[in-house]
């Protein structure tokens, strides 16, 4: 049973440290307790944290995320997190979740109070990471539905992996479902009276059938797969009234054998919209998970007084929702695809008790290569490459999993040496990868070991998880295409912008890094921080549009080429607005030469009228503006810079911003960024 979690100050040193003794579980309900310690840390500006882990004896990617995005925040304060005492059972966590080297890790407390009194900082990041880290960010809210579902299926996982009651289960499973798909009604129903299970209801939902309906249900259900009601031919006439007067869209049969023995009734959404795809295939994996959860019900119950096979057979149970549980935990965390693919064939071969498997993922010439494998020599894995016709054809045809042997038996000539290389590896099964009902991969388990075959119930869980997997690849496939995209664009627009003006070249990074100490000094949450980054590393595209001996003035400018100079603003608006992600981010570049009094341009806003992230942009150019050489003049000290901001406070600049600048500069926390002297122009 897990243990409660709890936290107790044991030391805090004069020097600002925080020692905290942490004994327990850091499963779902801990990772409430441990969150809640760290915000409070925040926000008491306790930033330097020690956490004695001695007598923690689990953490689970609940307790992880906790940690994540506390360090995040932490280390925007100069500030962090390091993990003391950690058992080794903890640090295997922590070295399988690849999160190890993010964090700082020390043999016991003193050492861990030395390493913060050694002032080691994290590095400031360089402008490439700055924006990479935005674009990533930017790339997982166009992946948002993707996240969100995988978030949902780490919350199944924690939920049925818990050591409570399946009663309790039911019950937060049928609220979160409900929650999450916005729907009308969600109720667990058992078509069986000697289940022993209560039925189970999220709020707004109908009353539960009564005995004789719910009799009718079970002859009604298909024992094998998610029923859209409105397709259900046998369903009799009281049930259909029923369906139609309560909204019931899904029905999600539970159990064994040709009868199911419960239900999970899923009603229309809220809001009337249409079920997506992705929510077709949560519903699916959702009945996979209750049914492994209703099976270990159902064999514990009998097992009682039963001889030692029943239990190996629970046991064997058990061991299957543990795989599919940590499966889910993984992929819900997995933003790179070769990361993922060696842990998921590792989870896989270790279940289903094989020496060897291989994923092939569709490549851009149509065919299907070896993208990660184990127990197979390298030599081996061209062998295994097929083209998209053939037995690709006929793995896409299958419902599910297909034994090798069977396919090997369909296939005729050419076509049936394709899956030789399969047979002479050692090859039992392959499971067709889809995506939007697209083949996007096939994933190849060897024989058992046992020598035995693989049975339907094997074959059905292979199944849950390629799919979990064929969705976390197609999220992370969407992710990395992002960050490239993203990154590309932004570092193409730098050079571009530096490539008008030799003598200012290094500019947009200062600024950049500038504006980021700044925006945590300010407060900034991630979204406006991330706007506020983009905002900065363009400023100034407008010169794109801006003609070359204008910029190249050494002094002495008319007021003709003073108004073109002023267009910039809005012509580099012009140029983002065609760049969704960019958008909010236009903010900055068309209002960082406003002026805090109303005597800026290009459209005189004043006070808080112009947007945060420009008030702050304004401050940190004008800062690089004057402490760095300009053709007119030679650059002044960061004193100066200081003076001429505190001066022009409440007038060009936010008195709030400049004033946060201001104590940045005199505290020693930012200094003036030394530019490269450009070469002499000729």
């Amino acid at each position: 049973m897990p243990k409660e979690l709890k936290i107790n100050l044991s030391e805090k040193t004069p020097d600002g440290v925080h020692v905290f003794k942490v004994a327990g579980t850091l499963g779902v309900e801990g990772s409430a307790g441990i969150q809640g310690l760290l915000d409070a840390c925040l926000k008491e500006k306790v930033y330097r944290i020690v956490l004695d882990l001695e007598d923690v004896d689990l953490i689970s990617s609940a307790g992880m995320g906790a940690f994540l995005s506390a360090v995040g925040e932490l280390r925007k304060k100069n500030g962090d997190i390091i993990f003391a005492k950690m058992q080794d059972r903890i640090m295997t966590v922590f070295r399988n979740l690849d999160v190890l080297d993010y964090f700082i890790v020390a043999d016991d407390v003193a050492k861990a109070i030395d390493r913060f009194r050694g002032g080691e900082l994290p590095r400031p990041l360089t402008i490439e990471e700055l924006t990479a880290g935005s674009a990533a960010e930017a790339g997982a809210r166009e992946a948002g539905p993707a996240r969100a579902l995988f978030s949902l299926l780490a919350a199944y996982a924690d939920i049925l992996g818990a050591d409570a009651g399946l009663d309790r289960k039911l019950s937060q499973i049928v609220d979160v479902t409900a929650n999450y798909l916005a729907l009308s009604q969600c109720l667990f129903v058992p078509l069986n009276d000697g289940l022993g299970l209560e039925p189970a209801a999220a709020r707004d939902a109908v009353p539960v059938l009564n005995e004789r309906d719910r009799s009718v249900l079970a002859d009604s259900l298909p024992a094998e797969k998610v029923s859209a009601v409105e397709k259900l031919p046998a369903i009799k006439k009281e049930l259909a009234d029923w369906a139609a007067k309560s909204d019931v869209r899904f029905l999600l049969p539970l159990g064994a054998g040709q009868k199911p023995v419960a239900a999970l009734v899923v009603g229309g959404k809220k809001d009337g919209s249409p079920f997506t795809n992705e929510e077709r295939r949560l519903l699916r994996y959702l009945q996979t998970s209750l049914e492994l959860a209703l099976e270990c019900y159902l064999l514990s119950e009998r097992a009682v007084g039963e001889p030692p096979g029943a239990k190996k057979k629970i046991e064997r149970k058990l061991m299957e929702m543990e795989t599919l549980f940590t499966v889910s935990r993984g992929l819900a965390e997995a933003l790179e695809t070769e990361k993922m693919l060696p842990t998921f064939l590792m989870m896989a071969t270790g279940q289903f008790s094989t020496d060897r498997a291989v994923i092939l993922l569709y490549t851009a010439g149509g065919g299907f290569e070896a993208r990660a494998a184990r127990g197979i020599d390298d030599d081996a894995l061209p062998k295994l490459a097929l083209p998209p016709e053939g037995l690709a054809e006929l793995i896409a045809a299958q419902t599910g999993p297909a034994l090798v042997d069977t396919l090997a038996r369909t296939l005729e000539g050419r076509d049936r040496r394709q899956i030789q290389p399969f047979l002479d590896e050692g090859f039992a099964a392959l499971a067709p990868m889809r995506f939007k009902n697209s083949l996007i991969g096939i994933v190849g388990l060897g024989a058992k070991i046992s020598g035995r075959d693989f049975e339907a119930d094997e074959l059905r869980l292979l199944g849950a998880l390629v799919d979990l997997a064929a969705v976390s690849i197609e999220t992370a496939r969407l992710l990395e295409k992002t960050r490239k995209n993203y990154a590309g664009l932004v570092r193409a627009l730098i050079s571009a912008i530096e490539a008008k003006d030799k003598f200012t070249r290094g500019h947009t990074e200062r600024v950049t890094r500038y504006a980021a100490v700044l925006a945590d000094e300010a407060g900034l949450d991630e979204d406006r921080r991330q706007n506020l980054l983009f905002g900065a590393v363009l400023h100034d595209v407008g010169y794109l549009g801006v003609p070359e001996e204008i910029l190249r003035m050494p002094d002495g400018i008319t007021e003709e080429q003073l108004a073109e100079l002023r267009r910039h603003p809005l012509i580099g608006v012009n140029i983002l607005k065609d760049i969704p992600f960019l958008k909010k981010a236009a903010d900055a570049v068309r209002h960082h030469h406003e002026n805090y009094d109303g005597s800026g341009y290009p459209d005189g806003l004043a006070g808080d009228d112009i947007p945060l992230i420009a008030r702050i942009v304004a401050v940190v150019d004008t800062f690089d503006a004057i402490t760095t050489d300009r053709r007119y003049r030679k650059a002044n000290s960061k004193e100066e810079a200081v003076e001429e901001i505190r001066k022009n406070r409440g007038k060009q600049f936010d008195p709030a911003i400049a004033d946060a600048f201001i104590r940045l500069v005199e505290n020693g926390r930012l200094d003036v960024i030394k530019a490269k002297r450009p070469h002499r122009e000729v």
